[in-house]
């Protein structure tokens, strides 16, 4: 073997060889990283537009490629790049080497050419719909009208034609919200120009977009981040600010000046040049454009029913969206000011496209200060500030609270957030570590103000997110935080949120650690088994049958030696058989003596696979045909009551034997679904859901809708393959003199596959185990809510203080209510009309039922 041919990409043998840069990509690469030196000067953009004009005015589409690129990319550049556009459209001199005495040439520029060659770019995301790029070219745009390289009238025309699709019949939030954002924005970025050149037209556009929030008003009681149920639709707080609002906020006090105002957080680099004539450089007319249509696609099942994608496939981003405010404007920019605007879009748009690679995006967050106007941010601890320089950061934002309320904010979304909530997790403890005296505080400061919220009426999805960030964080940094300050709380009732919230939060750290460690975290007062934020002891089994004292403790032995001894399924049988026989002969009755089998079976069962979580799968799938077999009819709730009473004192793998036993379809999800309903002694005896119970059901919905999911894939590839063979018969009987004249039924064979007849029945199946399922969570949530009108008034919601169980419960249960709605709507829809027969008929008219109504009502789009 050639040296170097072995492990190359860990030795540089003999015949390694560097990759070499072609020269388009050199050129690409250059624009790309512009202004990534440290030392880049914003005069550095004239040397660089003179040098792409003078030797690489041939590359045209290389350089606008690098250009979209780069805008859609690193926006937080994009105020140079349009400088440096502007600068291509200059004439630049040249002097022949020849003969420096003969008159210079002048170039012809080459911005007019890269511009027309961006717009094709920009027409390529327009027709795939790419909403992010598409809206980040606009910004560039707007940069290039303000330079009045773009003509006002045209760009003016460019956001008419996107606001035109909040006017579409039917339009989806998703849809609306996308093109109200690249409207907006824009229209913030190039106010002052386009202001000037159609004020009548801006005042239009504006209303345009008051009017779609107004036709949405209803759906954001089931997003906003605090809740009061007795009046939702006047919860709004100044902790929180839905997006759309906050942009048209911004753009209502910039209309108030006008539009004179500048948006002053961003650099202003053209200001360094001189301004470029129009006679030079005549404005650029963007083409007219035509927002593509919104996609329908109908699917049409082959069981006779046919639904819209559209409606049964919504999308998260369908409904609208909060973010959360943790600090004062003091300290971070007020999203509806147009400056805090700007700078919260623009730390969102860099989160959002650096999720690929977490390390590069906390190293850029921590770097925004370069790209935002002096001023802006404050300086860091120890940086030496001129005198006449003070002034300026007297209104400065700190930058470390900006970002980290961004993320969180992003990372808070409800229903669900635009990323996984791991990658806000890890870019926050990136963070800590590239700037641990910075950013640290901040991070605390966070934590206490999300601590305070849980008394406001914070969701509940947003609560239980919140403590699993906590308990990741502690874990990346030796789970060190001030347990001292929240010791007060320990006086407070023990179902109220601060209390819920810590107990939760520990118990997510010991499964991060050990139990022992996490409590020697704790200070004494919280560490103490009466203070209720802890086990004494770490979260084991409980095998029921392990005392010698139970008066079934031998038969359960003898079970437990056969399941070790891995004894053949029909022998195990037989001796299940024998002890029911037995304890029926001891006085007990069938069905009680039936409920002690499936008690012993599944708790031996899980005993066995205690050890590890292969030995448990293990243990399962050896007697599947045992647990089958005892599983009939009432079985599979004993079953549950078994495997809940084993791991009683660790929730999570209550969570996932029961997944398992409904992936074995031991179990059906509705089995699943009414356990997490019953009342129990962990909820005082009262129905209802805690955030336990809720991953119970959540897991059971998803599980049938996983199901039917995957049910259908297999439905069309069946019936792709059933079409093609029917296409061979065709192709091989059509016309000629060797005519098959059994050709009629060879195709009718064909269409009478048994594997397509039986994918139909499956199918047929699977769906109504998913109505089933969801019928039965709605059902329940009615059951448990239809009696809780005592705490849905002002009155008892300003006494929550003294709230108990049965007030904290209920609160609880409305809001896993409101996140089944939004969460699970898009499937919903499918089956409205029997689900609110099943579920809303025959009920008392009561607050509380009316409340049930109108968020289902919301939710399925009936308001």
């Amino acid at each position: 073997m050639p040296p170097g041919r072995h492990n190359r990409g860990r030795y540089r043998g003999d015949d390694y060889r560097e990759p070499v840069e072609t020269p388009e990509q050199k050129l690409r690469n250059a624009i790309i990283k512009l202004g990534d030196n440290p030392d880049f000067l914003t005069q550095d953009l004239q040397r660089f537009s003179h040098n792409l004009t003078t030797y690489n005015r041939d590359k045209i589409s290389i350089i606008a490629e690098a250009f979209r690129i780069s805008v859609t990319e690193e926006p937080f550049k994009t105020p140079y790049y349009a400088a440096l556009l502007v600068l291509l459209h200059q004439p630049i001199p040249e002097t022949p080497v020849e003969d420096e005495q003969e008159p210079a040439v002048e170039l012809t520029p080459i911005g007019r050419p890269v511009l027309e060659d961006f717009w094709k770019g920009f027409q390529a995301f327009l027709d795939n719909q790419a909403w992010r790029e598409l809206r980040l070219c606009i910004h560039f745009f707007a940069h290039l009208a303000l330079a009045n390289i773009i003509s006002p009238t045209s760009l003016l025309a460019l956001l008419q034609s996107f606001a035109a699709v909040l006017e579409e019949p039917g339009v989806s939030y998703g849809r609306a919200l996308k093109a109200g954002l690249c409207v907006g924005e824009g229209l913030l970025l190039a106010g002052r120009v386009l202001y000037a050149q159609s004020p009548e037209t801006v005042e239009e556009i504006i209303n345009s977009l008051n009017a779609f929030t107004d036709s949405v008003q209803s759906s954001k009681i089931l997003v906003r981040p605090f809740v009061q149920l007795h009046d939702l639709d006047s919860s709004s707080s100044i902790h929180d600010n839905e997006v759309l609002m906050s942009l048209i906020s911004a753009l209502q006090a910039q209309a108030k000046s006008n539009f004179s105002e500048d948006i002053w957080v961003l650099p202003q680099p053209l200001s360094e040049f001189p301004s470029l004539s129009s006679d030079v450089a005549p404005p650029f007319d963007l083409p007219s454009v035509l927002v593509p249509p919104e996609v329908f696609e109908m699917d049409t099942e082959l069981g006779g029913t046919i639904y819209e994608e559209n409606k049964s496939s919504i999308k998260k981003e369908e409904l609208p969206r909060y973010h959360l405010t943790l600090f004062d404007n003091e300290i971070t920019p007020d999203l509806t000011t147009p400056n805090g605007y700007v700078m919260r879009s623009l730390l969102n748009d860099v989160i959002d496209i650096f999720e690929v690679n977490r390390k590069e995006c906390a190293r850029l967050l921590l770097e925004m200060p370069r790209w935002f106007a002096s001023g802006v941010f404050k300086p860091k601890p120890g940086t030496e500030i001129d005198p006449a320089d003070e002034p300026k950061f007297e209104k400065a934002w700190q930058l470390e609270s900006t970002i980290i309320e961004t993320i969180l904010s992003g990372m808070l979304i409800v229903p669900t957030p635009e990323h996984k909530p791991l990658y806000y997790f890890a870019l926050i403890t990136e963070l800590c570590k590239l700037s641990p005296p910075t950013v640290g505080p901040a991070v605390g400061k966070s934590i206490r103000r999300l601590h305070s919220y849980l008394t406001d009426g914070l969701d509940v999805e947003m609560a239980q997110r919140f403590s699993e960030w906590f308990a990741v964080h502690m874990s990346n940094f030796n789970f060190q935080w001030v347990w001292k300050e929240w010791v007060p709380d320990l006086a407070l009732p023990v179902c109220h949120p601060k209390r819920t919230f810590v107990r939760r939060a520990t118990e997510y750290e010991v499964r991060l650690a050990y139990h022992d460690r996490i409590l020697k975290t704790l200070p004494e007062a919280m560490s103490a088994p009466e203070a209720g934020v802890m086990p004494a002891q770490a979260p084991g089994p409980e095998f029921d049958y392990d005392d010698p004292s139970n008066p079934h403790y031998d038969s359960a032995q003898s079970l437990l030696s056969l399941l070790r001894g891995r004894s053949n399924v029909t022998e195990v049988m037989n001796h299940v058989e024998t002890m029911k026989n037995n304890f029926i002969d001891n006085g007990e009755t069938e069905q009680r003596a039936s409920t002690l089998i499936r008690s012993m079976v599944m708790q031996s069962l899980l005993h066995i696979g205690s050890r590890s979580f292969s030995h448990f799968l293990n243990a399962m799938e050896r007697y599947l045909q045992l647990l089958r077999t005892i599983s009939v009819a009432e079985g599979k709730a004993d079953l549950l009551d078994a495997a809940g009473d084993f791991w009683r004192k660790n929730s999570q793998l209550i969570i996932v034997v029961f997944d398992k036993l409904m992936q074995y379809q031991i179990v059906d999800p509705t089995n699943v679904v009414v356990w997490a309903f019953a009342p129990r002694q962990s909820k005082r005896g009262l129905p209802g859901l805690t955030t336990d119970e809720w991953q119970l059901v959540k897991a059971a919905i998803d599980k049938s809708i996983g199901r039917v999911a995957i049910s259908k894939r297999r439905l069309a590839a069946l019936r792709k393959e059933e079409d093609d063979a029917r296409a061979r018969v065709k192709a091989g009987t059509d016309g000629g003199v060797g005519m098959d004249v059994d050709a009629e039924m060879k195709e009718e064979a064909v269409e009478q596959s048994p594997a397509l007849a039986t994918a139909l029945k499956g199918y047929s199946t699977l769906t109504q185990e998913q109505k089933n399922t969801l019928a039965r969570v709605l059902s329940e949530f009615v059951s448990a809510l239809k009696s809780s009108s005592h705490i849905l008034n002002d009155d008892a919601w300003h006494k929550r203080s003294s709230w108990e169980q049965p007030e904290w419960g209920p609160w609880e249960t409305w809001g896993w209510y409101r996140h089944f709605l939004r969460l699970y709507s898009p499937h919903l829809r499918n089956y409205v009309t029997s689900l609110e027969t099943v579920s809303f008929d025959g009920l008392e008219d009561t607050e509380a039922t009316r409340l049930l109504k109108r968020l289902w009502s919301t939710a399925l789009g009936q308001e």
